[in-house]
Parts: C-alpha cells; sequence; structure tokens
C-alpha cells in the first residue's frame, strides 16, 4: 500500500500525517525516523479499520 504523507518540520523534529487516514499521525527527530514512525502508524490504522466496522 502507498500513501502520501504530509511532513512539517518544527523545532522538535519532523510531524507527519496521512490526510487518507483521518487520525493517523506520528514524529521523528528528523525525516527518516518520522517516515519509519509513520509506516508503524499506518499499519496500526488498517488493523484496526476491520474491528471498528463491527
Amino acid at each position: 500500500m502507498m500513501d502520501k504523507v504530509s511532513p512539517k518540520h518544527s523545532k522538535e523534529g519532523v510531524n507527519v500525517w496521512v490526510p487518507g487516514l483521518p487520525g493517523c499521525c506520528s514524529q521523528g527527530v528528523d525525516e527518516q525516523k518520522a517516515l519509519v514512525n509513520i509506516q508503524d502508524a499506518i499499519g496500526g490504522m488498517v488493523l484496526r479499520v476491520p474491528a471498528m466496522a463491527n
């Protein structure tokens, strides 16, 4: 699955979110770590969707 993410740099690091998955966001000290973290967050959201449908 390929999702687009929106990064935003701040003093604390990089915040990223997935516009196609409301509430799916993460952060990291740099862009690489933020992208690794958002992949984990996307996986968690995808696993929760079937459970939320019941």
